[in-house]
């Protein structure tokens, strides 16, 4: 065997694995798909891999670990994954800090979870909604972060100071955390229906998955329809509940579908059944009630428990 594959200096294929515990398929993988890590050949045709290969790989192996996707990490250099991986850490640390002393100011945890959100790191986005949830209470929760949280990426889109992919990465994974609370609570539920459209455009937003979790929070049957729902549809849903229906809860797209259906509601429904909209994209329609911020939807929906035990 040549100097250069001298087994003080170069590693076989299964001597990285199991430094860095990356199963050698996904080496194989990473170099045909990224080019990295790139190995030498022995004179048998084995791959065998520098001393300074191995470090990289295992930076971006800690990269890959906190979140970053395989796809970027290995095609930074070095010292940009050991920056990477020194960001994040101090992030972690943030975190951490955080749950130690006093809890962050909305804009401050929000503003973490937008750090996580570019890193696509799931795990981290869980551990800290789990940890506000129950910090700040269910209602101190969905009534001010995820208020902050919708504001933060509406504005942030806007100015480019935030790439759409990790926006739509963060409202996913918010919405998703939303999602199971909204299901037990909906199921045990034997209050008044509301039937809730999420959002009649193509993103269903934070803000109305935390209204409809309000909603059931204060024990009402929630009843909520898939993003995308046609006008037609929305109104075919609501007169099929008939008088069942004691609420009817819109979140306003930004194309403003949902004006024409809402205002037919109010003349087809029964006038017991209160109609509301809300979010940043809401207005004034005659015989519909608007809520201005969330915390009002915990002061009307108790009112249909009166509505409905008649």
């Amino acid at each position: 065997m040549s100097e250069r594959f001298d087994r003080t200096e170069m590693m076989t294929i299964g001597g990285v694995s199991a430094l860095t515990g990356v199963p050698p398929e996904t080496l194989r993988t990473w170099e045909r798909r990224y080019g990295f890590p790139s190995p030498e050949r022995s004179e048998g045709g084995h791959r065998m891999y520098s001393e300074g290969t191995v470090d990289r790989l295992r930076q971006a192996v800690r990269a890959i670990d906190m979140g970053y996707r395989p796809g970027a990490v290995l095609q930074m250099s070095e010292a940009e994954v050991a920056s990477v991986v020194q960001d994040a850490l101090a992030l972690l640390e943030r975190v951490g800090a955080a749950d130690r002393d006093a809890p962050p100011e909305p804009i401050e945890l929000v503003g973490l979870w937008i750090e996580y959100a570019r890193a696509f790191n799931m795990s981290a986005l869980e551990r800290s909604f789990e940890r506000a949830w129950y910090t700040h209470g269910v209602r101190g929760f969905l009534e001010t972060y995820t208020t902050r949280l919708e504001f933060e990426l509406d504005e942030r889109v806007r100015l480019n100071a935030l790439p759409r992919r990790h926006a739509d990465f963060l409202e996913l994974r918010m919405r998703g955390f939303l999602a199971g609370p909204l299901r037990e609570l909906a199921c045990r539920s034997s209050g008044p229906t509301v039937l809730c459209a999420l959002a009649l455009d193509q993103r269903p937003s934070v803000g109305a998955y935390a209204a409809a979790v309000l909603m059931a929070l204060c024990g009402c049957r929630v009843i909520t329809l898939s993003a995308g729902t046609s006008p037609r549809d929305l109104r075919e849903s609501a007169l099929d509940l008939g008088d069942t229906l004691s609420g009817l809860y819109v979140h306003a797209d930004a194309k403003g579908l949902y004006h024409d259906v809402l205002l037919d509601l109010s003349r087809e429904l029964s006038p017991t059944c209160e109609l509301t909209t809300g979010g940043s994209n809401a207005h004034d329609l005659e015989g519909v009630l608007r809520f201005e911020h969330l915390g009002e939807i915990t002061r009307w929906a108790p009112m249909l428990f009166t509505r409905h035990t008649r």
